[in-house]
């Protein structure tokens, strides 16, 4: 895989929705100390690859169009996420 653009997203322990979910005891999952950790060496680890953060959750390399539009303060975000085009308002 050679992508221009990676979102991370940290696990989202939900089993009232996710049934299978119950499988896993919730107890042997990272408290929110070491999410953070983990999040921040992964961030880490792209930007020290080339990727440049776009977001809290989103990398892009350089040559991508939204990393352009990151630096020149043109990036947006709407419903999914970080978008080059001018979004309205989600929330009134």
């Amino acid at each position: 895989l050679d992508p221009d653009r990676v979102a991370l997203f940290g696990y989202a322990h939900v089993p009232w929705m996710k049934p299978h979910q119950k499988l896993i005891d919730a107890a042997d999952l990272p408290d929110a100390e070491a999410r953070f950790a983990q999040s921040q060496a992964a961030s880490r680890y792209l930007a020290a690859k080339g990727w440049q953060a776009i977001g809290l959750d989103h990398f892009a390399l350089p040559h991508d169009s939204m990393a352009a539009a990151a630096r020149s303060g043109r990036l947006h975000r709407n419903f999914q996420g970080c978008t080059t085009r001018a979004t309205p308002p989600c929330c009134g």
